[in-house]
């Protein structure tokens, strides 16, 4: 039969790796069998194909289609142990507990003896529905002394532009802490954060110069770690700054506008999209299209933890240059960065291995403060004018919410909230989640989570808010950068870690924004590099199909 020589080369795209490929094989397949008269056997052929096609979307990260593939495959045979177990893998991906546990429980009916994989699953779900139900039966009033922290010598950021703090291109920066932050005062920092004692009690952190980030960097190649002191402080100084940022972080490279103070005498700005805790091909980034200094800034938007087996060093990396540069390193949030995310994806473990479970902790409350997505080269005037200012793009993550909103409605939202601090629904879900489509309108999100958007939803965002376009990540790009089919060149997708996950054969893609006369955009991609033999999501046992 056709479709089994279709299924066949889906089969053979899919064990080398090439998922793209395999998708559309099983498609064809399941075609020419629907064409077919129905019989039993060919019920059964459909049920394996679709069960494939989901195996394939698991690894496209496609939740939402594989779970409708696993359903459809159930329909031609309702004890198939594969397609009960691929959807139970997919409702996990989505966080949807009680319906993978319900999954995982009939594949193991459908079979006559025990099966590991299945079992491991199993385990995991109930363990993890435990501890959900654990804490959420108590009350938990645990006093954090890291939150009680002060960023010496940085005011907040605000929208009265004479309140910003500019650029100081001093020698080190100092964190400060409270009286009662640490109760040992004499801590072996690793690396040369010098502490001394203020008269009132306080305690001043010194040291975080070039040549300590140089240092740490050197040590995270060689495979060593931070001691826990300077990870915790730096993670707290960091998020001392984030906390005084703005939920849509505004800055410009047109000394015309007012939001160009924040990036004062900035030749160069850089955005990159998803990294994924591959470090060295963060460190590539710097090296390729040069460091962070007065004179070039970078945007980093979003998923820069999970998947990679360097989420540490990637995070304390970018969150000790946050430091030192406050005003030439920025960060979106993505959707890794949630605790449902970091959970299924590995960071947590990872953390939990490499320092402890108290750094992860303070790490997810960091992502909490995160701001969402920035505005770039725009006049700040939130009125609707006749034209867009050159090259002025919101960027976010994932992409447009589904309800209708100006900039002036994002700029006010709350992202310290309660709904905010780990959305699953509403336009902070939707900044982190979503998707562009080609098709005109809203549908459902192939991942399960969030909606797509149509280009009639971007051009009209766009024209209401007089901006050129939107720039998202939230998706592998083969070409590293993508402006999305439909769209007219106003929604681009930047995707920033190349060779996705050791598989995809992806380039990395970055965008420059230039000024000279005007503000000019540059497309720039680059090639994954060489990092140590460890595959993805090591330290993690989180592996069911991921």
């Amino acid at each position: 039969m056709e479709f089994d020589n279709l299924k066949a080369q889906g089969n053979d795209f899919f064990l080398k790796k090439k998922f793209d490929d395999a998708l559309r094989l099983y498609t064809s397949a399941i075609e020419n069998a629907q064409s077919c008269p129905p019989t039993p056997e060919i019920e059964k052929s459909l049920a394996i194909l679709f069960s494939n096609r989901a195996q394939t979307n698991l690894k496209l990260e496609s939740y939402g289609l594989a779970i409708s593939d696993t359903t459809t495959s159930l329909t031609f045979n309702s004890t198939f142990a594969k397609s009960f177990y691929r959807r139970a893998v997919a409702k996990l991906a989505i966080r949807d507990l009680e319906g993978a546990l319900e999954d995982v429980i009939s594949a193991s009916k459908c079979l006559n003896q025990k099966d590991s994989k299945i079992s491991s699953l199993e385990k995991e779900l109930r363990s993890e529905l435990r501890r959900i139900r654990f804490e959420s039966a108590i009350d938990i009033k645990e006093g954090n002394i890291w939150t009680k922290i002060e960023w010496s010598g940085f005011s907040t950021i605000k929208h009265k532009f004479d309140d910003i703090s500019y650029f100081d291109d001093s020698d080190e920066a100092q964190i400060e802490f409270k009286k009662g932050s640490f109760t040992n005062k004499q801590i072996d920092t690793g690396l040369g954060i010098e502490i001394t004692d203020k008269d009132n009690g306080d305690i001043i952190l010194r040291g975080l110069t070039d040549e300590f980030i140089q240092n740490m960097i050197v040590k995270f190649k060689r495979g060593w770690k931070l001691s826990n002191h300077d990870a915790f402080a730096i993670v707290c100084g960091a998020r001392s700054i984030f906390r005084k940022e703005p939920t849509m972080v505004q800055m410009s490279m047109n000394p015309n506008h007012k939001s160009h103070e924040i990036l004062k005498g900035c030749k160069k700005l850089t955005i990159c999209g998803d990294t994924h805790g591959q470090f060295f091909d963060v460190l590539n980034i710097f090296e390729k299209f040069g460091n962070i200094s007065n004179e070039h800034a970078y945007l980093f938007n979003g998923d820069f933890v999970d998947r990679g087996s360097w989420s540490c060093e990637v995070a304390l990396l970018f969150y000790a240059l946050k430091i030192k540069y406050p005003n030439r390193i920025f960060l979106n949030r993505g959707n890794h960065e949630t605790n449902d995310m970091n959970l299924v994806y590995g960071f947590k473990d990872e953390c939990k291995i490499k320092y402890n479970e108290k750094l992860f902790d303070l790490f997810a409350k960091s992502f909490q403060d995160l701001p969402y997505c920035a505005l770039v080269n725009h006049s700040g005037n939130f009125e609707i004018e006749t034209n867009p200012d050159p090259n002025s793009y919101l960027i976010m993550h994932g992409g447009l919410p589904s309800s209708p909103m100006k900039l002036s409605d994002i700029d006010a939202l709350d992202r310290f909230a309660p709904s905010a601090l780990q959305p699953k629904t509403g336009p902070f879900m939707e900044l982190l989640w979503t998707d562009p489509q080609f098709e005109p309108g809203l549908s459902p999100s192939k991942r399960g989570i969030g909606q797509q958007f149509g280009p009639d939803i971007s051009k009209k965002f766009c024209s209401d808010n007089s901006i050129t376009g939107i720039l998202r990540s939230h998706e592998v790009r083969m070409g590293g950068v993508e402006w999305e089919s439909g769209h007219e060149q106003r929604v681009g997708t930047v995707f920033s870690a190349p060779n996705y996950c050791d598989v995809q054969n992806n380039l990395g893609g970055v965008v420059h924004f230039t000024f000279t006369d005007s503000v000019e955009l540059n497309i720039e991609t680059f090639e994954a590099v060489w990092h140590p033999d460890l595959p993805p999501m090591s330290y993690t046992k989180n592996q069911f199909g991921f």
